[in-house]
């Protein structure tokens, strides 16, 4: 579990640490400024990215292979969220598409988003023994 939540994250990504009033400010992403959803978005995608990246590495493919116990029951956690995060984008970005609310940086987001979790578990079922 992580020790803070995930809006916790997005608020430090978008306004830093010690902005106290524009924490308060910040409830939704619709009521974000571009440059605040370009920042967001581009912060998931490179976590996504790095995600990606890790489980390509030799050291992640030895890791997996020579799991036991609670390392399991870690990479099959990291599995099911990897293949959620994957529907819900493409679930996400289908609908949005249909109704024709995005903007070009948005739509960039979405198959960037959907093509990182893609290779992700490509990554993982490439190195599961």
């Amino acid at each position: 579990k992580l020790k803070v939540n995930i809006s916790e994250v997005a608020l430090l990504a978008l306004v830093g640490p010690n902005s106290d009033e524009e924490r308060k400010q910040l409830t939704s992403y619709s009521e974000y400024t571009g440059d605040q959803k370009r920042s967001i978005l581009y912060l998931t995608v490179s976590l996504l990215q790095t995600v990606r990246d890790a489980t390509s590495t030799p050291s992640a493919k030895k890791l997996v292979r020579k799991s036991q116990g609670n390392d399991v029951d870690l990479c099959l956690r990291l599995w099911q969220e990897l293949m959620q995060t994957h529907v819900n984008a493409l679930r996400a970005h289908s609908k949005l598409i249909a109704n024709d609310v995005l903007e070009d940086f948005e739509k960039r987001f979405w198959v960037a988003a959907t093509t990182a979790t893609s290779a992700c578990l490509e990554n993982l079922q490439n190195i599961l023994p």
